[in-house]
């Protein structure tokens, strides 16, 4: 008597070839572009994209800081309180005449230390993620809010680096979206080609034999934390006139 070897079936993501959620996502975003082009007039013209992906531009440096995090298996809920935080007072400021650079200068810092803050209450004290930068979040956009804030809006002044950085195209591109695109990059790197990069990746993946191994999983997580919170300053800073 023979048998005859049955292959077995396997899982859906095997059976159909390994599954990338790239895909899906890809469909619906043309799907819905090809709704809206149907609907609205003028709705696919190439200065309605370049709106929209000036306007997404922040959107994605708050998402590759929030994907450097993730990667380390953190969680960072306080990037949109320090990106608009930072970006209010920074322009509050300018208002009262300090110069440009110094209130860049000092509302990085404070999202740089925001990070720290963040980073060694998870990492070192072993606070949950999810109530650390929920707290720091609100902290810092209702601190600031009080401490320097005197008005609900301020301008950009026109000749100003912010104005600069948020503002204007090169080749018809706009510069947003460049920078977005050069954070992307430089993130892709960070984490594909360095040492730092890749024991935040192996961390992730498994946090008990990455510490194992003698990785120093508590620095990196720290460090994931402050990037996060460097990039949204910057989403912050490129949203001041958009």
């Amino acid at each position: 008597m023979t048998t005859v070897a049955t292959k077995p079936r396997g899982s859906l993501r095997a059976r159909l070839g390994g599954y990338d959620q790239t895909y899906p996502v890809l469909a619906i975003t043309v799907l819905l572009a090809l709704a809206g082009g149907l609907t609205t007039a003028n709705f696919l013209s190439t200065g309605n994209f370049a709106s929209i992906l000036s306007l997404s531009a922040a959107f994605g440096i708050l998402a590759i800081g929030q994907a450097i995090v993730i990667l380390g298996k953190g969680l960072d809920l306080s990037v949109a309180g320090i990106g608009l935080g930072c970006a209010q007072a920074t322009l509050a400021f300018i208002d009262r005449g300090m110069p440009e650079w110094q209130a860049i200068a000092l509302m990085t810092a404070l999202a740089l230390a925001i990070g720290l803050v963040n980073g060694v209450l998870v990492a070192l004290f072993e606070v949950p993620a999810l109530f650390v930068t929920l707290a720091t979040g609100m902290l810092a956009i209702g601190g600031i809010d009080i401490l320097f804030l005197t008005e609900n809006v301020y301008g950009v002044p026109p000749a100003s680096f912010l104005a600069e950085l948020s503002g204007g195209s090169v080749f018809g591109v706009p510069r947003p979206v460049l920078i977005a695109g050069a954070v992307f990059l430089l993130a892709w790197l960070f984490v594909s080609f360095t040492s730092p990069g890749r024991l935040i990746r192996a961390m992730g993946d498994n946090f008990a034999t990455a510490r194992s191994t003698g990785a120093p999983v508590r620095p990196l997580q720290i460090l994931t934390y402050v990037l996060s919170a460097l990039l949204a300053a910057l989403a912050g800073f490129v949203t001041v006139s958009l």
